[in-house]
């Protein structure tokens, strides 16, 4: 099928179209769609902007006014009334005279918000927040407020990422919060892209533009349309591509619109190898609907991957249009409805070799503002005073952290951690970058002159080197700028003491870099270093890999070889050479071969016939790749591959070798994305123990829904890159059973499937030292917690002069246990005092040669690598065998608790005697009376040697006497006659209490004549009952569950009413557990059959001291009487019939009206009025007490009774009913 433009073009035009497919870069993380650009609203000489996003904290929009001649003068600063860590206020914003809207899409978990302010006098005020009206109808991130635009009627929200994406209208003079319209691109018939299952995006919504009577809507999949504002039911149209597309091709078509005066700009990003194009619409003379390609505007710059057509500006006669990966700005003027180039405009106010991208670009009046997205700068051109230009800054302050932060109750500082301590942070401003740097990859370099650790930071403008030989204090040393130009995408390896870094910057090659010029660093200001050597064999590349075992660089993802593996020699760091190209074109997604990362190892895992070899494991984004690539020569066939190993969902992006070679790890960038992981991260084991036939052997699913990047794996652990909640540690020595051991949240505001948080890690240091890049953030040092605890020391002289120690310790993650002397008491043990070393597991030590007459003084301290314990406590001995004494215990006096409670007492006095040589001390309790007691427990006061703390425990609802027995005994031992233990005695009484009652569970209404219980609505909560004439003889029994006492007393039971029940409660409590009422009993609480009566009942239960409440069922009761209102209105005969004292009338009244009721004699007499008033519809009753109206008792006889409605046209009578009186 084929997308074609359906109306008449008016032009001729020729577009030379690469094939976009064929060597393309293929890259999940879509940077043009991330927003990477400086918020730029202009309104006159109104200008609002917002500073740089920090993931920490919710960022500043700042008002200027830009008309002021000493420069632009801020005039407010704007925070978010609700501010969220990473909320992204501001990342969205539009404004007129009269209002502004703020798009806060990362608010709330990424489902987004957007915040209205009106403008008072010369301040904006907070009016109103929109929140996300999809957000109960999905749980991964939305992004509302992602984009938003307003005009003098309506303000428009974008939500590009809930389902195929929407734009929301809403009134803009209107309280009300919920959008009028709602332009849901499923909705406008059957579009292209719509549905498609997978990671590509179609983001309806991600642009948008507007102005009086029209909004013009981009998107992420070549669909434009433009709604009619001036049309109430807000129709539109598409626009379509004027050129041919395959289904399967995307060209961004759509990726970024513009409303101007009278024509329509739509930018088409990705055609031509990604060169960009814009093209221009003017409406057909006449014509309501119905557009026309005008013009096609191309680049001057002949630069692949520059995505011309940006963002655009008119002003008068000229457009002005940026490119997303350059820093000119194309101006065009218009000549005979034809854009015409002018020039080329740079915003270089540093004068660097290479200056920052200028991306976002707004007109207004006489102003022109452009950003420099990189240099935290907004560009302030006056175009009628000879293009004069101002700068404002938009930076955002930010803070590093130089100091170990330990992980403590899941938390290290503000970020979430699990075993994982934060050495240090360096934010990306205090390592060679700015606020709206972004960082990457990382590796590391141990210099082996002196065991110094390097951080090699990858940046979007370079790579910086930091030493983190003391991780608690990293140096920034330098940095080496980019090749070319920035890039979110670097990579860096390491192979004898070199660096070697790519790039996807547009002909970056491999800069080489030699690492041992850090030695010579001075403690001065940070350096700005230069390549060592250069290789220019490729262009871009999105990864490198190095085999240290053989000496070759493989780079990845270049624009040779297509996408497969570039490999070079680099056994002369310095001198670089081309060594051979290999792919396999049946693999990656446009099938040119296309690697987006690689572990290359000199193969020795169980497959016999591949040991020895050199075999790459590729991650080709739609196989797990294993090819051999011991012989360098050219294969551009695949016929140097051994196997593919293939799975569904995927995206097949990065893989690390287990260390036997039997298991590959791998992660898969796109399938959390695609919600193909049912809201978890999934990492993927392969078995690649036979190398023809790999297959998947185990699925692991993490326990956030983050997206997973980078794995390395060290012995039995995984170090996994988890973007949005950052580094994962994987315990795989079960590895089909893998768990997470451990983790170190880097993006604290949240755990959201985008590309977010940490892009890789580094954790092959020998000093466990682990560095992690955070995206958005810094450098973060961290480290494994080690949670060492001091030994306990245990000694005996077995003879004169000697000491033999044991050591108890509660790791078993220690190498050493370090043991200090002094004949100094409270001595500090140092260097000069250590006298051994020993090494775990033993935990013995024998210290001879010393003076029996002397007393000495030890600690200890368990140790891993350099990490310490703290000093045990101090342990006295003096070498000399001597009877040991008995130790001690104060008397305790005989002690009454209560029943059920437990209590706590602390025993005084305890040591292990007048022994000179310290000694271990247990305490033991024992009870005589084990059925009284639950437990006894004793534990030392950790702040006096000399006391323990008792906890006695009774048993529930026990009571009586027992003796409690302590032992207090040491290690001293019974030779020579020594007594190694005491013995002390108390009373416990334990007095009975009386228990509460159990409260009640209530069981329900009972219908009596159904034996049926009330039925609960479709929420299970709500109880309902109608009465009406059939049931009114009925009634309802509400029942409770019996309560149990423990001690045996009698309970009984109260009914408690609330709201409109109150009538229900009982006065007095009753044995029974259950409440019966009569319907009409229940029917006369209505004061009319109309009214419903709601609210709930609870049940009080005593034993006559304590009263205890019960729950209320899930919802309430609703009664109603509608059933008894009657069809049509009469009177019944009374009864008693005859009568003595007094007879009851019934009637019947349909609905609300007047109503008399006369009694008369036989003579038609009028002898009483019973009624005569508004009466409510329903059953009624009235008795006549057989007077006058006179109060006097009338004789015996016949009389009459009749019912009537007056009225002012028509009287309404009843047949009479005879009343006989008897005296």
């Amino acid at each position: 099928m084929k997308k074609i433009l359906t109306i008449i073009i008016l032009n001729v035009f020729v577009l030379a179209q690469a094939n976009t497919k064929s060597g393309a870069k293929s890259h999940s993380v879509d940077l043009l769609h991330w927003g990477r650009h400086v918020p730029i609203s202009l309104n006159g000489s109104s200008l609002i902007t917002a500073n740089s996003f920090v993931t920490s904290k919710s960022r500043e929009v700042n008002v200027y006014n830009i008309s002021d001649n000493q420069g632009p003068s801020k005039t407010q600063r704007i925070f978010s009334p609700y501010p969220l860590p990473g909320d992204d206020f501001g990342y969205s914003l539009d404004h007129n005279d009269n209002f502004m809207v703020i798009g806060s899409p990362g608010y709330n978990d990424g489902h987004g918000s957007a915040f209205i302010f009106k403008k008072d006098e010369e301040r904006w005020v907070f009016m109103k927040m929109l929140t996300n009206p999809n957000i109960k109808d999905n749980k991964r991130p939305q992004k509302f407020g992602y984009n938003v635009s307003l005009n003098n009627d309506f303000i428009t929200v974008s939500t590009p990422f809930f389902n195929d994406g929407m734009v929301h209208i809403f009134n803009i003079n209107s309280d009300n919060l919920n959008p009028i319209h709602t332009i849901d691109v499923r909705k406008l018939g059957d579009v292209p892209g719509c549905y498609e299952e997978g990671p590509t995006k179609f983001g309806f919504g991600i642009t948008t533009s507007i102005n009086d009577n029209h909004l013009l809507i981009g998107s992420l999949k070549d669909y434009v349309y433009l709604v009619n504002l001036a049309d109430e039911s807000f129709n539109g149209e598409e626009i379509l591509f004027p050129l041919t597309l395959d289904d399967d091709e995307r060209i961004r078509f759509g990726e970024s619109v513009f409303l101007g005066k009278s024509s329509i700009y739509i930018s088409s990003l990705g055609i031509n190898n990604n060169r960009g194009a814009v093209f221009k619409f003017d409406q057909i003379l006449g014509n309501d609907k119905g557009w026309y390609l005008s013009d096609t505007i191309n680049p001057v710059i002949d630069l692949d991957d520059i995505h011309f057509g940006f963002r655009l500006a008119e002003h008068e006669n000229d457009v002005y249009i940026t490119s997303f990966n350059d820093w000119k700005v194309h101006r065009f003027s218009s000549k005979n409805n034809k854009l015409v180039f002018r020039d080329l405009i740079e915003n270089n106010s540093n004068n660097d070799s290479n200056p920052s991208h200028i991306r976002n670009i707004v007109s207004s009046g006489e102003f022109l503002v452009s950003d420099s997205y990189y240099d935290e700068k907004l560009f302030l051109q006056n175009l009628t005073e000879n293009n004069s230009t101002k700068i404002i800054s938009t930076h955002e302050p930010r803070e590093s952290i130089r100091e170990k932060v330990a992980c403590t109750n899941g938390y290290a500082g503000s970020y979430q951690c699990n075993d994982i301590d934060m050495m240090s942070y360096l934010d990306k401003t205090d390592i060679g970058g700015i606020n709206s740097t972004i960082l990457n990859d990382i590796w590391g370099w141990t210099d082996d002159s002196n065991g110094k650790e390097y951080a090699l930071v990858g940046m979007s403008n370079g790579t910086s080197f930091v030493d983190i030989s003391n991780p608690e204090n990293p140096i920034y040393i330098g940095r080496l700028p980019t090749q070319t130009s920035n890039s979110t995408w670097r990579d860096i390896k390491v192979y004898q003491n070199h660096a070697f870094i790519v790039s996807e910057a547009s002909g970056h090659g491999m800069q080489i870099f030699d690492l041992t010029i850090l030695r010579n660093y001075d403690g001065s200001s940070p350096q700005i270093f230069s390549n060592t050597a250069y290789y220019n064999g490729f262009g871009n590349a999105h990864n490198i890999f190095i085999n240290e075992d053989t000496g070759f660089a493989y780079a990845i993802g270049t624009s040779t070889c297509g996408g497969g593996l570039h490999i070079v020699d680099i056994g002369n760091p310095t001198n670089p050479q081309y060594s051979a190209c290999i792919r396999d074109p049946a693999t990656g997604r446009s099938f040119t071969g296309y690697v987006h990362d690689v572990q290359c190892v000199i193969y020795n895992g169980p497959d016999s016939a591949y040991v020895g070899k050199e075999i790459c494991f590729g991650s080709n984004e739609t196989y797990v790749w294993i090819t051999d690539v011991s012989l360098k020569t050219n294969d551009n066939s695949g016929t140097k591959t051994i196997s593919l190993g293939s799975y569904n969902d995927y995206y097949t992006h990065q893989g690390w070798l287990t260390e036997d070679h039997k298991y590959l790890i791998v992660n898969d960038e796109l399938d959390e994305n695609s919600g193909a992981t049912s809201g978890k991260t999934r990492t993927l084991i392969w078995d690649v123990q036979d190398l023809d036939n790999p297959s998947l052997f185990r699925t692991y699913y993490g326990p956030n829904a983050s997206i997973d990047h980078n794995n390395y794996v060290v012995g039995d652990e995984v170090y996994m890159s988890h973007y949005s909640s950052g580094l994962r540690v994987l315990d795989i020595s079960d590895i089909a059973n893998p768990t997470e051991k451990a983790f170190f949240d880097v993006h604290p505001s949240n755990n959201n499937v985008n590309f977010d948080g940490s892009w890789s890690n580094y954790p092959f240091f020998d000093s466990k030292n682990i560095i992690v890049t955070a995206i958005d953030d810094g450098l973060f040092v961290v480290k494994k917690s080690v949670n060492l605890v001091a030994p306990t020391l245990s000694v005996s002289v077995p003879e004169d002069g000697s000491v033999l120690f044991e050591f108890n310790t509660q790791n078993s993650n220690i190498d050493k246990i370090k043991l200090y002397r002094s004949e100094v008491e409270s001595f500090t043990p140092s260097i000069n005092n250590l006298i051994a070393e020993i090494n775990y597991p033993n935990t013995n030590y024998l210290d001879t040669n010393l003076d029996p007459n002397k007393v000495y003084y030890y600690r200890a301290v368990t140790a891993l690598g350099a990490d310490e314990s703290d000093f045990s406590d101090q342990v006295q001995v003096m070498p000399v065998i001597l009877p040991n004494a008995q130790p001690t215990i104060d008397y305790i006096p005989d002690l009454s608790i209560n029943e059920d409670i437990e209590t706590s007492i602390t025993l005084t006095g305890v040591s292990y005697g007048n022994d000179i040589n310290s000694q271990q001390i247990n305490v033991s309790v024992t009870a005589g009376d084990t059925n009284l007691i639950q437990n006894l427990t004793v534990n030392a006061d950790p702040s006096d040697d000399s006391k323990y703390n008792l906890t006695i425990t009774p048993k529930d609802n026990m009571f009586g006497e027992t003796i409690i027995v302590v032992v207090v005994s040491d290690n001293g031992g019974t030779d020579n006659g020594g007594i190694d233990h005491i013995e002390v005695y108390f009373n416990l009484k334990i007095n009975s209490v009386n228990d509460a009652p159990l409260a009640s569970v209530q069981i329900g209404e009972l219908i009596i004549s159904s034996n049926e219980y009330l039925y609960e609505n479709v929420n299970g909560l709500n109880r309902f009952l109608s009465i009406d004439k059939e049931n009114l003889s009925d009634s309802l029994r509400f029942e409770w569950s019996e309560s149990l006492d423990v001690d045996g007393d009698d309970v009984s039971y109260r009914l408690l009413g609330y709201e409109d029940l109150s009538f229900l409660s009982m006065e007095d409590f009753a044995p029974e557990n259950y409440k019966t009422w009569a319907f009409k009993d229940i029917v006369s609480q209505l004061q009319d059959p109309l009214q419903i009566l709601s609210g709930y009942w609870r049940v009080e239960a005593t034993d006559g001291s304590i009263t205890v409440m019960s729950d209320a069922l899930n919802g309430k009761l609703f009664i109603d009487g509608i059933g008894l209102i009657p069809e049509e209105w009469g009177i019944k005969q009374s009864y008693p019939n005859p009568f003595l004292a007094f007879t009851t009338i019934e009637y019947d009244v349909p609905s609300d009206e007047k109503i008399v009721i006369k009694v008369y004699n036989l003579k038609g007499q009028t002898i009483k009025t019973l009624v005569n008033q508004e009466v409510s519809a329903g059953y009624q009753t009235v008795i006549w007490d057989g007077t006058n109206d006179s109060g006097d008792e009338v004789s015996s006889g016949i009389y009459f009774c009749q019912i009537y409605t007056p009225n002012s046209t028509t009287t309404k009578f009843k047949k009479a009913i005879k009343l006989t009186k008897l005296r």
